[in-house]
C-alpha cells in the first residue's frame, strides 16, 4: 500500500515544447504508463536508469485493480503498442537551434514471470525532454494522480497542454483547428460535436479531479466559430481538497457501478465501459434496440473501434434512443430506416435527433389544425358588438 500511495504522488516533469506540439494520439491506458514511467525520472537526472517495478504495481498505481488474466494481457498489450509509437517532437538546442526528433517511449521491457518484477527502459531518444531540465527552466512538473484520475484521452491531452501556461499566464487562445489536431480529435468536423463530445467532458473531467479550474469562451471570425480561449486558475486549498478526494475516488474505482451519491462531475469523469460485460455482450444489446437489422458484421467492427476510441457504450446507445424515438415521430418507415451497419460504420451517435412537436392535423383534409386562444376571441368579439350595437353582452 505504501508504495501504490507513493507512486500515485510521484511528480512526473517534462519539457514545455515536449508537452505542446506533440502530436500522436494515445489511448487512456497509452497515457497513464507513459506518465507512470515518466515518474520515476527527476528533472536533474543526467542518465536514464532500468525502472524497476511490478505490473500489480502499475495496476494498482493507476487505480486499475490487477484481478483477472485478462487484465494482465490488457496491461501488456498497452505496454507493448506504447513501445511500438513513435512521433516528431521538436526543441531547442544550447545554441539555440530549433531541432526536430524522431521519439519513442519505450526501448524495451523485461518481465519475470518467476518473481513478478519488471523492467523498462525509457528511449534514448526522450532525453532531451525529460532530462537536464532544472538549469533551463522551462519545464513543468504535473502529478502522476492528476493524469491517471482524468478517463479520457482528451481530457489527459487537454490537462498537460494548459499546465505548460500556468506560470505566467491565465488564459490561452487557440485556433479550433490547431487545437483539433493537438488533441487528435479532428474526426469532429462540426464545432457541436467538437464542443459536446471533447471540449465539454474535458472541462468536467479537469475540473472534477484536478488542481485546476478552467473554462472556456469561443470567438467567431467572419461569422464562423474560429477560435477558442480557455481561461485557467489553481483551485483555492478548500477546493484543491475535494478534488484530491475525488481523483482518490475515480482511481479506487474500478469494476464497480458509480455510487448513488457520487457528484455527477465525478460521476462524468468516471468514463468506462460496464465492467461485468464484454464488448461483444455490450454490442449484443446495442443490436436489440437497431430498428433495420441490417449489416450486424459491420456494425460491430465499428462498435469495437468506437470503444477504442473512447466512445462510451452509453453514450451510443442513448443517441441510439433518441435516433430511433426520431424516427417514430416523423414516420419514416422501410428503407428510409438507416440500416444498422450503416449507422454504427457512419457514427451516426455523433449527430443530434429532436423529435419536434407537430400540430394536429385535420382527419377530413389533412390540414393543419390552427390552434386558437378561444378566451382571447370572445372578448374581441364582445369589444366589436359594444362598439358597432353599443351592448357588452
Amino acid at each position: 500500500m505504501k508504495k501504490v500511495i507513493e507512486a500515485e504522488n510521484q511528480i512526473v516533469a517534462q519539457h514545455n515544447s515536449f508537452i505542446r506540439h506533440l502530436r500522436i494520439e494515445l489511448t487512456e491506458m497509452e497515457y497513464d504508463i507513459a506518465y507512470f514511467l515518466f515518474s520515476k525520472v527527476k528533472p536533474n537526472d543526467k542518465d536514464f536508469m532500468t525502472i524497476n517495478f511490478t505490473l500489480r504495481e502499475l495496476r494498482e498505481a493507476l487505480g486499475k485493480g490487477f484481478r483477472s488474466g485478462k487484465n494482465y494481457e490488457s496491461t501488456k498489450y498497452a505496454l507493448q503498442t506504447l513501445a511500438n509509437k513513435s512521433a516528431w517532437a521538436e526543441y531547442h538546442n544550447e545554441k539555440g537551434q530549433r531541432i526536430e526528433t524522431l521519439i519513442r517511449w519505450v526501448d524495451t521491457y523485461e518481465i519475470n514471470h518467476g518473481s513478478g518484477h519488471m523492467k523498462a527502459i525509457i528511449s534514448q531518444s526522450m532525453k532531451p525532454f525529460l532530462l537536464g531540465l532544472i538549469p533551463g527552466g522551462n519545464f513543468t512538473q504535473i502529478m502522476l494522480k492528476n493524469v491517471t484520475a482524468l478517463q479520457s484521452k482528451y481530457s489527459k491531452r487537454l490537462y498537460e497542454i494548459l499546465k505548460t501556461y500556468m506560470y505566467n499566464q491565465t488564459s490561452k487562445e487557440f485556433y479550433i483547428e490547431q487545437l483539433k489536431k493537438l488533441l487528435n480529435a479532428e474526426t469532429y468536423e462540426r464545432f457541436a460535436d467538437f464542443k459536446r463530445r471533447v471540449l465539454d467532458v474535458c472541462v468536467s473531467q479537469i475540473n472534477a479531479v484536478t488542481d485546476l479550474n478552467i473554462n472556456y469562451e469561443t470567438r467567431k471570425s467572419w461569422g464562423t466559430t474560429d477560435y477558442l480561449t480557455f481561461h485557467f486558475e489553481h483551485k483555492d486549498l478548500g477546493r484543491l481538497a475535494e478534488a484530491k478526494r475525488s481523483a482518490d475516488e475515480v482511481n479506487d474505482f474500478w469494476g464497480e457501478a458509480v455510487p448513488e451519491n457520487q457528484s455527477p462531475d465525478v460521476a462524468a469523469a468516471v468514463h468506462r465501459q460496464p465492467q461485468d460485460k464484454s464488448g461483444d455482450e455490450l454490442f449484443e444489446e446495442l443490436w436489440k434496440k437497431v430498428l433495420r437489422k441490417q449489416g450486424k458484421p459491420k456494425a460491430r467492427k465499428a462498435f469495437g473501434e468506437a470503444l477504442k476510441n473512447g466512445v462510451s457504450y452509453e453514450e451510443i446507445s442513448s443517441v441510439l434512443d433518441s435516433y430511433n424515438a426520431y424516427v417514430k415521430a416523423e414516420g419514416i418507415e422501410g428503407r428510409y430506416i438507416k440500416a444498422g451497419g450503416n449507422w454504427f460504420a457512419e457514427r451516426y451517435w455523433e449527430n443530434e435527433y429532436t423529435v419536434t412537436k407537430k400540430n394536429p392535423k385535420n382527419s377530413f383534409h389533412d390540414f393543419n389544425q390552427r390552434e386558437y386562444d378561444w378566451a382571447k376571441l370572445e372578448k374581441l368579439e364582445r369589444e366589436y358588438q359594444n362598439k358597432k350595437y353599443g351592448f357588452a353582452n
